[in-house]
């Protein structure tokens, strides 16, 4: 499986994340923070019921873009409530679901993942970062498999340090 890396031209709040092919850019560098467990979410009030039910004790995180190591305050978040074909943009981080990623490591396949994203509320067919072809935006959409396995385009993975 290929590695790839969301990479902006001019990143700024709102934009859409692009993804492009992996490489030792300073302008696709992220920080994984973990936020906690989806029940302390639901707790506060943050995370919807049926996304406490079906993953109370996942962790949840926030991925901050920190564009040669400083960080922005933007975080990876869906444009929307999660559904399919949502825009994955910028969005302030700390302040909603929207910018919460939940990683369902009972998916897990060779290191790679499916991430839900914090707003969703569709646990059958939730709703999980994914991608297209190099160079094409990403977004939101129901976590699909096919003979047992989940689509690659929704199987994500964190790598530190440099490529």
């Amino acid at each position: 499986m290929a590695v790839y890396s969301p990479r902006f031209a001019m990143p700024g709040k709102g934009q859409s994340v692009v993804l492009s092919a992996a490489g030792n850019f300073s302008s696709e560098d992220w920080h994984a923070v973990l936020i906690g467990q989806v029940s302390d979410l639901y707790a506060l009030g943050i995370v919807a019921a049926t996304v406490d039910h079906a993953w109370p004790s996942n962790e949840v995180f926030e991925f901050q873009y920190t564009p040669s190591g400083k960080y922005s305050s933007s975080c990876l978040g869906a444009s929307a409530t999660a559904a399919n074909g949502t825009a994955v943009i910028l969005q302030p981080c700390g302040i909603n679901a929207l910018t919460l990623w939940i990683p369902l490591t009972s998916d897990e396949s060779g290191n790679f993942f499916p991430m839900v994203n914090g707003s969703d509320t569709a646990v059958r067919a939730p709703y999980v970062l994914t991608t297209g072809p190099v160079g094409t935006s990403l977004v939101t959409a129901a976590l699909s498999t096919a003979t047992g396995s989940v689509n690659p385009a929704q199987m994500w993975q964190s790598i530190f340090g440099p490529l």
